[in-house]
């Protein structure tokens, strides 16, 4: 099956991107041993803690003193192990995402883009496109900062890149997307977005005034933690697995350090839960069905649908 990358091209603060696309290359770096040379260690060396040894001994005989570490090797294979003729990469410059194929052929080394001793391992791309962000729907801004490696495979967003790869421009791309249903185009924004649209539904619905805190992962127990304008305390846990989840005993006891009088608790489950009525009755539960309800059906809901999707 096809998989799809999101890659970034920038080097000791040197950025590559643009350079390297219209070249149609693209590549990596992490230190100066050669494409010829990591194809040689690696048939050698299978164990990843045997051949982090082997690259940075390369790297101090020219000149790098700093170590290939686990994590930088695992970047490297995934970017070694792209299907060439099948998966797809992806990077954002000049207001574009700009999308490509694989192309035949190993990687390749291009002292062009050298950078402080480090070599370009770079491999050639096809079937490239781009697509102006300004005239594609918001969400597709999430696709550029997926991630955190030069290398990432995309899979909470993978609709959308793969929207993208199947469209020649962005007249395609909106039809397309027209054409889905909400609940499709939820979906395809991914579980984190599941959080954005459970904090619209509080601000909107609640009207929750959030505390200064971050959506999700911020604190250990709770996703969103505010206030009403009309006084009551909202706390809320988002869960957007695609299976029912099991509400824990730390999210209640945290909750009911408030008085259920002052307090308002949610917990936005995307398939539900499986916790008995009886044992969280002080919990609004809200799933998928329940969020799409809304959105299709209130006035704010709809309000909110126009303004994300267009």
């Amino acid at each position: 099956m096809e998989q799809f990358w999101r890659m970034r091209f920038k080097c000791n603060g040197h950025d590559f991107t643009s350079e390297t696309w219209t070249k149609n290359l693209v590549g990596i770096w992490y230190g100066a041993w050669r494409s010829e040379e990591f194809d040689n260690l690696s048939n050698r060396f299978k164990a990843d803690s045997e051949l982090s040894v082997k690259l940075t001994q390369i790297n101090s005989q020219r000149g790098l003193k700093w170590k290939v570490t686990n994590s930088m090797l695992k970047t490297v294979r995934r970017f070694w192990g792209m299907k060439q003729s099948s998966d797809w990469v992806f990077t954002q410059y000049g207001g574009c995402l700009h999308v490509a194929q694989i192309a035949p052929g190993k990687p390749i080394n291009v002292a062009e883009y050298g950078c402080d001793k480090e070599v370009y391992k770079a491999r050639p791309i096809t079937n490239k496109r781009s697509f102006r962000l300004s005239l594609l729907p918001d969400c597709f801004r999430l696709l550029a900062s997926a991630g955190q490696s030069n290398c990432h495979e995309v899979h909470g967003t993978r609709s959308l890149i793969e929207l993208l790869c199947g469209c020649d421009n962005e007249g395609d791309v909106l039809r397309r997307w027209r054409a889905m249903s909400l609940s499709e185009r939820i979906d395809a924004l991914g579980p984190k977005s599941w959080e954005t649209i459970c904090e619209a539904y509080l601000i909107l619905e609640e009207k929750f005034l959030p505390m200064g805190l971050g959506v999700g992962g911020t604190l250990p127990v709770f996703d969103l933690i505010g206030r009403s304008q009309d006084g009551p305390f909202i706390q809320a846990q988002c869960k957007g697995n695609r299976s029912k989840v099991w509400i824990d005993t730390e999210f209640l006891d945290q909750c009911r350090h408030v008085e259920s009088s002052k307090r308002k608790t949610f917990f936005f489950a995307y398939a539900g839960v499986t916790n008995e009525e009886s044992d969280i009755s002080d919990v609004k539960v809200l799933t998928n069905k329940d969020i799409l309800n809304w959105l299709q059906t209130s006035s704010r809901g709809q309000e909110y649908v126009t303004l994300m999707t267009n």
